[in-house]
């Protein structure tokens, strides 16, 4: 079912910087489902403009949905329509337009949300009488011929120690209706990391110590955080009277435990940082411009979505050893395997894995996917948000959950062999279903030095819950890994660490070929018998001979 499916991948992007981590794509104007099966006291849950909103260039009215189950309240949320008066819109048409699709996105969003939270309550025995909840609420801050701006403040509690609540904006050009991001809309970016650093440190004394620590950069990432975030136009901020303010939410540059950080840079401080265009002399009087309305009297009541789901039982899958492993269930080796044969190499400074995907085809390789059989959607994370051990397998529709696999011990034990943890925390980088077996790379974020037992792949018989073999340590921590015919195709590699493809034994996970290659493997994709492979600085092809 498609609303399940943007669900399951709403859930594993929500707190990844406020960017909803792993493998959703943003929402659009379009009805993903439809769970509404009544409205409380109206035809419709939107209300329609009246005399009132004109008293104000811009109305936000707050529209309720609650579900229910056997007339008890389970899940509820909230989620903003924003009206522009006749003369805004007169002086800004495209915005009129661009609203049109942000409510029917909210309304869309948090209607999915709470119905799909309230099968999730009636499924969880932890919590048989609490309310799920996700609300959605925005804060206009700054409407004039240069920008306008909105906050957008989320919160959603569907069980679990705590809430997950998080700030995003939208900087909107009112003219052409285009969102800026904040590279658009500054002149002179070099201060702007020490800025932050400085205003961050002043305002929350030895933040910063956990700041840098929290940060984990990639092998494509700037190594100042706040360079990259700028390089990727991820931060949530606002201009206004005050100068430039930026916010970060739980777990965006710290801890969930230091709470929802902000700073201002200030034109009198920091006076060549924001474009000319873009500053603000005076405050403005949002009071007078935006009226604010609750609508309490019409509330959507959606069903549970998702009941005739079934769900599977969670499986504690053990780990057998942190050494290589080969069950008495794992079949003998194949008799041949492929060969890789080097068609091109094309080397650069570094590879841009999103523009290597869009100029070949491809996707960027994600936990969360689905193939011609399988929707993969992970869990628990462990440490960090994007640290999953645990997996969800369903049908290709999301009809029905076929596997709950729990993973920790895999990941992080105790091994069954010598009782032993785990020295860094290692999650689940790729999986899929081949032949039966579920097959994981399973690897840490760092050096070999921190963990050398760790990048590897592992076959799990899913119907059984028991590990079928793991390969040697070291032989895989890519995005993603390939299978053709009865070879494993994934790379190994890392910052001043020897970098290789490694083909391994379907059956077994042993070594057939090791290949270097010149820096580490990040994707692999295969085009009929031609293999595509990124690295962190080279491009490469290579004939695949079966």
């Amino acid at each position: 079912m498609k609303m399940k499916k943007v669900m399951a991948m709403a859930i594993i992007m929500a707190m990844s910087t406020a960017a909803l981590f792993g493998c959703g794509k943003e929402k659009t104007n379009e009805t993903l489902g439809e769970p509404i099966v009544q409205i409380e006291n109206n035809d419709s849950s939107d209300v329609a403009p009246s005399e009132e909103t004109t008293e104000s260039e811009i109305t936000v009215i707050t529209h309720h949905v609650s579900c229910q189950k056997d007339g008890k309240e389970i899940a509820n949320g909230s989620y903003p329509e924003i009206i522009l008066s006749d003369s805004f819109t007169e002086k800004y048409p495209k915005l009129k337009e661009y609203f049109e699709e942000f409510n029917q996105n909210k309304k869309n969003w948090i209607t999915e949300n709470v119905a799909q939270y309230g099968a999730w309550q009636l499924e969880d025995p932890n919590y048989p009488d609490e309310v799920f909840t996700s609300d959605c609420s925005v804060e206009i801050v700054r409407a004039d011929d240069n920008l306008f701006s909105i906050l957008m403040y989320s919160f959603d509690w569907a069980g679990g120690a705590h809430p997950s609540h998080y700030t995003t904006s939208y900087n909107i050009d009112p003219v052409t209706a285009n969102e800026l991001g904040l590279s658009d809309c500054l002149s002179d970016t070099s201060r702007l990391s020490e800025g932050i650093r400085t205003e961050l440190e002043k305002n929350y004394q030895g933040i910063m110590e956990e700041v840098d620590s929290f940060y984990f950069m990639d092998e494509d990432d700037d190594p100042d955080q706040f360079v990259n975030k700028l390089n990727e136009n991820s931060y949530t901020f606002a201009i206004t009277d005050k100068g430039l303010e930026i916010f970060f939410s739980p777990y965006e540059i710290a801890s969930y435990a230091a709470g929802e950080l902000d700073v201002a840079l200030s034109y009198d401080e920091y006076p060549d940082l924001v474009q000319k265009a873009f500053v603000m002399d005076n405050a403005q009087d949002m009071e007078k411009i935006v009226t604010t309305k609750d609508d309490t009297d019409n509330v959507t009541v959606v069903e549970p979505e998702g009941q005739e789901e079934d769900i599977a039982s969670e499986q504690y899958i053990d780990n057998p050893s942190w050494n290589y492993y080969l069950s008495d269930a794992a079949g003998p080796a194949a008799d041949s395997h492929i060969s890789l044969t080097k068609l091109t190499e094309e080397k650069s400074d570094w590879v841009n894995l999103y523009d290597w995907c869009q100029k070949n085809g491809f996707e960027e390789a994600n936990l969360c996917h689905e193939d011609d059989e399988y929707f993969y959607s992970p869990y628990y994370p462990v440490e960090y948000d994007y640290m999953y051990n645990g997996l969800y397998i369903y049908d290709k529709d999301m009809t029905n959950m076929l596997y709950n696999l729990n993973m920790l011990k895999v990941c992080n034990g105790p091994d069954d062999e010598a009782g032993q943890l785990i020295g860094a925390t290692e999650y689940i980088r790729y999986a899929f279903m081949y032949d039966g077996l579920l097959y994981a790379e399973i690897s840490h974020q760092g050096y070999m030095t921190e963990e050398p037992k760790n990048g590897y792949i592992v076959a799990i018989d899913p119907e059984a819950g028991k590990v079928v073999f793991k390969s040697e340590p070291l032989v895989a921590n890519s995005g993603n890994f390939k299978i053709v015919n009865d070879t494993i195709i994934c790379g190994y590699g890392f910052t001043a660490e020897p970098d290789y493809i490694y083909l391994l034994d379907r059956f077994t996970g042993e070594k057939v070929e090791t290949i270097p290659v010149a820096s580490a493997a990040d994707q692999f994709e295969i085009v009929g018998d031609t293999l595509y492979v990124a690295t962190y600085n080279t491009e490469y092809t290579f004939k695949i001979e079966k």
